[in-house]
Formats: structure tokens, C-alpha cells, sequence
């Protein structure tokens, strides 16, 4: 039960940023965490969602959303130096702080 307790806090911590943030939306900022600076084919990859679901995920966990609000900014999308038509994701330095805050919650 300690787990199901440490998890529901992490999820509440997405929740002030967006209370309508999806789980997919979610996982993938966590797996980004755990592999940043990785293509969107691999995050498509791990994750098992579409590429344009990653893309969906990604640009709201970015800087605008696809709907046309602001996004969260806690990822940035870099040009890959080796290949252009490819982006490698990255922490912005609030997705950073917030992944040190799940870090703490999940080390409670």
C-alpha cells in the first residue's frame, strides 16, 4: 500500500500542471526521464504509442499543444545533430524540477 500511496502523489503532482493530463501523456514524460535525449521513433518504441501519439504526448508536455494552448514545458524538442528530419527529446529545466520532486516522493 506504501506504493499505491507514493504513486497517487506523483500522479496528483502532474495533476496541478494539467488535471486533465492523460496517463499516456504521463508515461511518457516518466519514460524521458529515465532516457533522455532519445528519438521519437525510440520513445515510440518503449512506450508502445504511435508516433503520432508521441507527438500529441510530446507537444503537450512541450511548449504548445496541439490545441492550441500553452503546453506544460517540461520537454524540448532538439534537432538531432546526426539526422535533421529527426528530434531528440530533452528536460527543460521545469521538467527537471519536477522529476527531482518525484524522485523525493518516491524515496519517502
Amino acid at each position: 500500500m506504501k506504493h499505491a500511496a507514493r504513486i497517487a502523489k506523483v500522479l496528483e503532482e502532474f495533476q496541478k500542471l494539467d488535471p486533465t493530463i492523460s496517463l499516456t501523456t504521463v508515461h511518457l514524460f516518466m519514460v524521458v526521464v529515465a532516457f533522455p535525449g532519445r528519438t521519437v521513433r525510440y520513445y515510440c518504441d518503449y512506450t508502445g504509442q504511435s508516433q503520432a501519439a508521441v507527438s500529441r504526448n510530446m507537444r503537450a508536455l512541450a511548449d504548445r499543444h496541439r490545441l492550441g494552448r500553452d503546453g506544460l514545458g517540461l520537454l524540448s524538442a532538439e534537432p538531432d545533430p546526426s539526422e535533421v528530419r529527426r528530434v531528440l527529446l530533452h528536460l527543460t529545466a521545469r521538467g527537471k524540477r519536477l522529476a527531482q520532486t518525484l524522485e523525493k516522493i518516491m524515496g519517502e
